[in-house]
């Protein structure tokens, strides 16, 4: 009797490890290079992706808004973007993340029948973006007289021209056809008036140029706004 209870226990712990290490292999999320995983939601979905072996982004949403069958794919960190790497990123490295995640978002997007897609970017995530964008501001601040103040028409306009003629939108537009995708011709980059840091507003122009962000307030982003072919 003793020896077929032992049996039997013996039994059960095998099956239970064999569920662990199926569970272990199953949820293994980096195992592979370029991998990405999507957590389950109904409007909004979390992923998780590498770029090659030293770097992974967490906490990027896909989210359904309620206009048009209109989805936003966030790489933001003031929604809870997460960036685990041992270096900076090139703007090929981003170029490629965005292409992963387009690519392993597809069936999602498709199941949903997408007819929109704003791929919304963090300033500061791409370094030579932001590094362009702040040394723009810097020089309109060098010259202008009057006060620092929000939703300055002209700062506006010079960031919107550093982010228009960037790589990142090029080929961004480039590889969307890959995925059923084109960027919209009228407007294809969306973008909030430029928001500066409290402690600046009302000083002169010529005070934010020692600042690093060239007292750009945080949170800010840019769309690039895709649709279904």
């Amino acid at each position: 009797m003793n020896k077929l209870k032992l049996a039997k226990y013996q039994s059960i712990f095998c099956s239970m490890m064999l569920l662990i290490t199926i569970i272990g292999l199953s949820s293994s999320a980096y195992s592979a290079t370029d991998s990405c995983s999507i957590y389950s939601g109904t409007d909004e979905f979390l992923i998780e992706a590498n770029v090659g072996n030293e770097t992974r982004f967490e906490s990027v949403i896909l989210k359904k808004t309620a206009r048009n069958n209109r989805w936003l794919l966030q790489l933001r960190f003031d929604k809870g973007l997460s960036v685990i790497s041992s270096k900076d990123l090139t703007m090929d490295e981003h170029i490629k993340l965005i292409d992963n995640l387009l690519k392993c978002t597809s069936k999602l997007t498709k199941d949903q029948r997408l007819m929109r897609l704003d791929l919304q970017v963090d300033f500061k995530l791409v370094t030579d973006i932001y590094s362009s964008i702040v040394s723009s501001v810097s020089s309109y601040a060098s010259t202008e007289e009057g006060s620092v103040s929000h939703k300055n028409l002209e700062i506006f306009n010079q960031v919107l021209s550093v982010i228009s003629d960037s790589n990142l939108l090029l080929e961004i537009c480039s590889l969307a056809s890959k995925h059923g995708l084109v960027c919209d011709k009228e407007v294809p980059i969306g973008m909030n008036p430029i928001a500066f840091k409290k402690e600046y507003l009302g000083r002169t122009w010529s005070s934010i140029i020692d600042d690093e962000d060239s007292a750009i307030e945080v949170g800010q982003w840019f769309a690039i706004r895709l649709r279904k072919n």
